[in-house]
């Protein structure tokens, strides 16, 4: 994924209202932008080795246009919003993203307590939000604490923050797309990038933003704004995906030794990232079942007769069930994380009636 550029806007701009009220002030920052990379499942900073693997291709990014080098400085407890049109036909399946920030924040190795921020996307978003309507559902939200800062809290210092999600990922079509940033210290908030598009659109032709952004506070919008300083007011964001060149995964039955009359059929398609797989049972393991059940392995293992798959602790590792459901499939959720495309796995079903019986297994690899 790319970094973005530096533009020669440096002037310092003072919010002016556009619906109502007056927004935050936009402060320069001091020096070049700074970049880490996190991964936000371990909280683990590092710099500067990339962390995305080599499926994930950048997707949306308002880094296209410039640095206009300012930031927004934020009061504690709002969030204000960006949005754009994300075009990128790849798998919606988001396993990364670079954020932008500027403060004064006090950096941790200097002794403080770093910068807070809240980052949230939002599906279908497309601003120009009507003051006292509730703020939208998010579609996912990353919670910052300690992050890089000033290193004498009182110089203004920007960073760019690469974030693997792999493990804790989200799905956003293409189309109208918002997201957010929410300060929780007062004294930081988003890098703000140059835009050609005039508030009310039609949108910058690389990024579709506008020159305005929304504000909420306390669950509900108070009103779109802008900067005195024109073509400055969108919030740095780009957004990798999974390029989908894995494929779709596989599914094959294993039948073990014949011991068990059950039959568990393979699912519609094999499991995929973000989506519900369906396998069903589709000849009875007992005698007049009342109630199906499954568990879910890291593999083949068991007797080979009867269990076909791992059951030693840690496995199985999922477990489901509920009244009997013959010929009705199971409806298994697979994360949409990123980590765990190429994952192997194996499932066996069984049913509860005239006691235990159970079906063949099914190997699966993970796919997009």
């Amino acid at each position: 994924m790319k970094r973005l550029r530096i533009g020669a806007l440096t002037a310092l701009a003072i919010a002016a209202p556009a619906q109502i009220g007056w927004a935050q002030t936009a402060r320069p920052v001091d020096g070049e932008v700074l970049h880490f990379n996190l991964d936000y499942a371990t909280g683990e900073i590092t710099t500067p080795v990339p962390l995305a693997d080599t499926l994930v291709s950048s997707c949306y990014d308002n880094g296209l246009t410039f640095f206009s080098g300012l930031y927004a400085t934020q009061a504690a407890g709002d969030e204000d919003f960006d949005w754009g049109i994300k075009s990128c036909n790849l798998t919606g399946k988001a396993c990364e993203f670079v954020f932008g920030y500027g403060t004064t924040a006090l950096d941790p190795g200097a002794g403080g307590p770093g910068a807070s921020l809240t980052v949230s996307f939002y599906s279908n978003y497309t601003g120009s939000c009507s003051a006292g309507s509730p703020t939208p559902t998010p579609t996912a939200t990353y919670v910052f604490t300690s992050l890089p800062g000033s290193p004498d809290g009182v110089s203004a210092v920007a960073f760019t923050g690469t974030v693997n999600i792999s493990s804790a990922g989200f799905i956003l079509d293409d189309g109208a797309i918002g997201w957010s940033y929410s300060s929780s210290d007062g004294v930081s908030g988003p890098m703000l990038m140059t835009t050609t598009g005039p508030c009310g659109g039609p949108g910058d032709p690389l990024t579709g933003t506008e020159d305005c952004f929304d504000k909420h506070t306390g669950g509900t919008c108070t009103g779109t704004f802008i900067f005195l300083t024109p073509g400055i007011a969108s919030f740095y964001m780009e957004i990798g995906e999974d390029d989908g060149s894995f494929g779709q995964g596989s599914q094959v039955q294993r039948f073990g030794t014949g011991c068990n009359v059950g039959v568990l059929d393979l699912g519609t398609l094999p499991p995929r990232i973000g989506s519900s797989w369906n396998p069903s049972i589709s000849t009875n393991a007992v005698a007049s079942p009342i109630a199906d059940f499954y568990g879910i392995s890291t593999g083949p293992g068991g007797d080979g007769c009867v269990i076909l798959i791992l059951d030693t602790p840690p496995n199985p590792f999922a477990t489901d069930g509920g009244g009997v459901g013959f010929g009705s499939p199971f409806s298994i959720s697979v994360p949409p994380n990123c980590s765990l495309i190429g994952a192997s796995a194996s499932i066996q079903a069984g049913q509860v009636g005239v006691g235990f019986g159970f079906t063949n297994a099914i190997d699966v690899v993970i796919g997009v």
